[in-house]
């Protein structure tokens, strides 16, 4: 049986370097995350002016976070496929 490596706080950090910077490029390169963030903040703010409840509020972070996370897994996969086939096929669907 293979040892588990052992734990390493300056490998999570560096973890968390590398997925902020892919936050990063999401935002600069991926004009439909600007859309998505923009909407976010006007949710967030409805939110406050119609005084949700904390429920509401639990209910609101976590569809944006699915909404975030669905754009990144969208991004992440458009991406592969450009690399995979860079040519575009204008076939009809």
């Amino acid at each position: 049986m293979k040892r588990s490596e052992q734990f390493s706080l300056k490998k999570r950090i560096k973890s968390f370097e590398y997925a902020f910077a892919g936050l990063r490029v999401l935002l600069r390169e991926e004009h439909n995350s600007w859309i998505h963030l923009a909407a976010a903040v006007c949710v967030g703010v409805a939110g406050i002016f119609f005084h949700i409840s904390p429920m509401e509020w639990i209910a609101v972070v976590i569809v944006i976070g699915m909404v975030i996370a669905s754009e990144i897994i969208n991004s992440s996969l458009e991406r592969t496929a450009d690399f995979i086939k860079a040519e575009r096929d204008d076939r009809k669907r």
